[in-house]
């Protein structure tokens, strides 16, 4: 005798059970296709006894959860639990009436754009999947727009997404209001940046900001202000980061723009990652300017001759070879090297402070990078700027050595690396004596590691710097500087 067919209930209606959308939902749960497989069946034969009867949706997705869950799959159980099942249909909401949601409507539009029917299906499939992982059952016209043009984005680039919304004769993007009247795209990046300044790395970052987007999206907005959109954020930090990253979030962002310019001085001895450190925070601060000092010395050799000044036209770890006297053996004694060095920092200190001061005249954050800024040379210190002065440095001989040769490669050979590698002790005794200036200076020092751990530690030195010259800083019950959030 032929079996009958299973039937679900949800919501009043009843759809056929089917073991291959049981698979389907398992896998976009992110379960491996046999495993699926296996669990479908078993879910099959256990409710077999209602067979020609009507099962509750609800009771299926119970016991399938409980099963994944026995089986230590939590997270992949959670998921099942939490998506719409691929039994149940999604319907499109318009002003006038609700209609099927088709994949094969999306692929024919795709299609229209020049994808080929296999590329169009499969975004079709993303869209879909999108949603079931979502909890939709029912989703708004614009909304929809919306995830297919995010999901063209992500897949062929903003000039795909640009292309679709002209087609459909619709704007997807979300504009954002300034004080001023003007609107402006939602930038995924602007955000992105200044979630990374208060320490999350870039991928979660981004994927806060899609998140954010999508939620604007699901409320109806096509415009929001800034405070709104800065309100917006900050609920979702709190929920998503926990009250403590919210804090942090909000106290780099109202000192992003301080009253007095941010000057950051960044030490260390060669091929220790300053100019990495400098570029990084540029762009997590948003500022402008990077200046290196080696930039200026070379101005300087431009206009003054080698007879004039020979330590300006040597390296910071050859600057000893010019005191070195007729006869006398060329050979790198730690003394020598330290006096050629603080000669050539002294020649360089008048140029560098005449640039620094001239920006805190025009009011510009900067960030400046170089062997020369060692600690103390700038004994009278500096008005109306808030000045940071930090030192790296690699513990470490081999690693600061694989620094150099790393740093060969990548590159393609054009910084002649060999002569750091051969004046490698020098530079050696060079970070020393930086280090020791710092201890007796009191500056703020750095191991290099990754370029995420020492950008994080950086980011809590700066904000205990702009804070400390707050007028009346916001204290925080939590540690300023802490462990960057992935």
């Amino acid at each position: 005798m032929k079996r009958r067919q299973l039937w679900l209930s949800h919501k009043d209606n009843k759809y056929p059970f089917s073991l291959g959308l049981l698979v389907e939902a398992l896998q976009g749960s992110g379960l491996s296709t046999d495993k699926a497989i296996e669990l479908a069946r078993r879910i099959e034969k256990h409710f077999n006894h209602h067979d020609g009867k009507t099962l509750k949706l609800d009771k299926l997705s119970d016991y399938t959860y409980k099963l994944l869950s026995e089986e230590g799959s939590k997270d992949i159980a959670q998921r099942f639990k939490e998506q719409t099942l691929a039994f149940v249909p999604i319907f499109v909401k318009t002003q006038m009436e609700e209609k099927l949601f088709s994949k094969r409507q999306i692929t024919g539009s795709l299609e229209k754009l020049g994808l080929s029917s296999k590329n169009a299906n499969r975004i079709a499939a993303q869209v879909e999947q999108t949603l079931r992982m979502g909890g939709y059952e029912t989703i708004s016209k614009r909304e929809l727009s919306h995830l297919i043009a995010v999901t063209l984005e992500a897949n062929y680039g903003r000039e795909m997404r640009l292309d679709y919304e002209e087609q459909q004769n619709l704007r997807t993007e979300l504009q954002v209001i300034e004080t001023s009247g003007h609107k402006f795209p939602f930038s995924h990046g602007l955000l992105a940046r200044s979630l990374m300044t208060a320490g999350l790395e870039p991928a979660p970052a981004y994927d806060f900001s899609k998140q954010l987007e999508d939620s604007l999206w699901q409320q109806g907005l096509y415009e929001i202000s800034r405070e709104r959109l800065h309100a917006e954020v900050k609920v979702l930090l709190e929920r998503e980061m926990g009250s403590a990253f919210a804090q942090r979030y909000e106290l780099m962002r109202g000192l992003r723009h301080p009253e007095k310019p941010l000057i950051i001085l960044i030490g260390g001895a060669p091929g220790v990652g300053k100019s990495t450190l400098a570029y990084e925070l540029a762009y997590r601060l948003g500022i402008r300017r990077v200046i290196s000092s080696d930039g200026v010395r070379q101005a300087l050799r431009s206009l003054i001759s080698p007879q004039l000044s020979p330590i300006l036209h040597l390296s910071s770890f050859a600057a000893w070879q010019a005191d070195v006297l007729p006869g006398e053996a060329l050979k790198a004694k730690r003394k020598r090297v330290v006096r050629g060095f603080q000669s050539q920092v002294q020649q360089l200190s008048n140029a560098l402070k005449g640039m620094i001061d001239r920006n805190i005249f025009e009011a510009n954050s900067v960030i400046f990078e170089g062997a020369h800024f060692v600690p103390g040379m700038f004994s009278e210190g500096f008005q109306d700027a808030i000045v940071l002065e930090l030192i790296l440095f690699i513990e470490g001989e081999k690693k600061h050595y694989e620094n150099f040769v790393r740093r060969d490669e990548e590159t393609n050979h054009k910084r002649h690396q060999d002569r750091y590698l051969n004046h490698f002790a020098e530079i050696r005794m060079i970070q020393s004596y930086i280090l020791e200036r710092a201890a007796d200076e009191d500056v703020a020092t750095i191991e290099v590691n990754n370029i995420d751990d020492m950008t994080n530690q950086a980011l809590g030195l700066i904000l205990n710097a702009m804070l400390s010259a707050e007028p009346n800083p916001i204290v925080s019950e939590e540690p300023l500087i802490e462990e960057p959030v992935s």
